[in-house]
């Protein structure tokens, strides 16, 4: 951004400010650019904003700026965004700012007027109404979204006292929402979670990212006894289903959990980056090396082992990636048998995902210690015994002092370590009009086995010892489903 980074150096600033920075700048040098944030993305509790300009064609391209072009982080990141907002110059009059009644509380980043929805851009959406059970004396409802911390509102919709209904405009579909009203400042849910499930794209509302306003004939969508109809047709919707959280505690059945968070998209694009990295032997540090093993796959994000051939001794051993990027490697050991020159110890356990799975018992193996060769900055990191610390040279190595014969490696690649941990405790939650706590179990190994479960809702695993990144899941032919990270199968509900 040119002499502006002198003054506003990038790596001070927050999205918020680097946002409206950018926007300023652009404006400055006369290119189109408005400003548009997320309330909370779908699968994070917390919020982001970005910039947005015109593409060749006229079409609104979202862009995280400084460091991305038009639409260049929209695969990787912005296109997991929940509703979508745009800050503005000029008054818009269907926001909370003037539809709330004169005592009526709002929430903070809704109590503006220069707020317009933009969500029908960035997501599949429709205008839902809902009946509304009880008497309300508000004008307005809100729909939240999950977060570790509570429920935050992220969207609102007009209470219509004639008719009995809400009026919520631009729902996503597939994301699941809690309906809530305020009273003062108190938030109280008005209905059960809700989420209108549509398992393809629909031909009759636009797809992301290919118009610049709402379409005159929007879908209009009206729950009536559990169904959706196109509202005034009294037809039913097709394609589309609603979806509730109805909690069925007169059945029981077993969750067998390996996670309590998913695998971030960005760490498996990193680890697609090992696959082709090179196992190499020498007895010359930085020369002369052998290649002992390709990796020809692309690692999981748990410990693991690789075994080669390999019926020599040398000094040095090295991991390199292929493409000289980093080989993001979280921690690592070299294995072989026994040798009475070098300081030998048992090596870390592979981790354990199901009573079925045998045991890891290799009495001859030993983990052979040296010294991390200096390959780049932190490099000894790799063989810390840390998962939370990695590393991001091209490679990593350890010389031995002496020749060894090493035939095996166990290394994890870098990882939000949000795996089952040994040693750690976790609680199982339920949802039932309202969280339930169910259980506190003692992780052994990586994996947890809660009998007895509630079936067929929404579940959330909370790491008691550690951590902090958490997403309910439904659980379905015994596998855990994360919410909006995965394909919808309406057999989960």
């Amino acid at each position: 951004m040119g002499i502006y980074d002198l003054f506003v150096p990038r790596f001070k600033m927050d999205c918020h400010n680097m946002t409206n920075w950018s926007c300023n700048v652009l404006r400055a040098c006369g290119i189109p650019a408005v400003y548009e944030f997320t309330p909370k993305w779908l699968d994070r509790d917390s919020k982001h904003y970005w910039c947005n300009s015109p593409d060749s064609t006229g079409i609104i391209q979202p862009y995280t700026a400084p460091g991305n072009n038009l639409r260049e982080d929209w695969d990787s990141n912005i296109k997991y965004c929940g509703k979508v907002y745009r800050k503005t110059f000029g008054v818009q009059y269907n926001t909370p700012y003037f539809m709330a009644a004169e005592d009526e509380f709002v929430p903070e980043q809704f109590s503006t007027p220069l707020l317009s929805d933009q969500t029908f851009r960035y997501h599949q959406t429709i205008t839902l109404r809902l009946p509304l059970l009880d008497n309300i004396d508000n004008n307005i409802a809100y729909i939240c979204m999950f977060t570790t911390k509570g429920l935050t509102p992220v969207g609102w919709g007009k209470i219509d006292h004639r008719k009995s209904e809400i009026i919520f405009e631009q729902i996503p579909l597939n994301t699941l929402f809690f309906p809530v009203i305020f009273d003062g400042e108190t938030m109280l849910e008005i209905n059960e979670p809700f989420m209108i499930l549509s398992s393809r794209l629909r031909k009759d509302i636009p797809e992301p990212l290919t118009v610049n306003e709402q379409q005159k004939k929007k879908l209009d969508i009206s729950l009536v006894n559990g169904k959706l109809l196109v509202t005034g047709e009294n037809k039913q919707s097709a394609g589309m289903k609603y979806i509730t959280l109805k909690c069925d505690t007169t059945k029981k059945e077993t969750l067998h959990l390996l996670r309590k968070y998913p695998e971030k998209r960005r760490l498996k694009a990193l680890q697609e980056r090992i696959k082709g990295s090179y196992i190499l032997g020498s007895n010359k540090e930085k020369r002369d090396f052998d290649t002992l093993y390709i990796l020809d796959y692309v690692p999981c994000p748990y410990f693991q082992e690789v075994e080669f051939k390999n019926d020599k001794k040398y000094r040095y051993y090295r991991f390199r990636n292929p493409d000289k990027k980093g080989v993001n490697i979280a921690h690592m050991e070299f294995l072989g048998r026994y040798s009475r020159n070098h300081k030998c110890s048992s090596p870390t356990p592979l981790p354990v995902f199901s009573k079925e799975q045998p045991e890891d018992k290799n009495q001859f193996l030993y983990r052979i210690n040296g010294i991390p060769l200096n390959t780049g900055h932190n490099a000894a990191d790799a063989f810390d015994g840390n998962y939370d610390t990695y590393v991001t040279t091209s490679s990593v190595g350890m010389d031995f002092g002496t020749p060894v014969q090493i035939n095996r490696i166990r290394f994890v690649p870098r990882t939000a370590n949000n795996g089952i941990v040994p040693g750690d405790s976790y609680a199982l939650f339920y949802y039932a009009n309202g969280w339930k706590k169910f259980k506190i179990l003692y992780a052994e190994n990586s994996y947890l086995d809660f009998k007895d479960v509630p079936y067929a809702t929404l579940y959330w695993l909370r790491n008691l010892t550690t951590g902090k990144e958490e997403l309910p899941f439904f659980y379905s032919n015994g596998k855990q489903y994360f919410l909006h990270t995965g394909t919808i199968n309406e057999s989960i509900y």
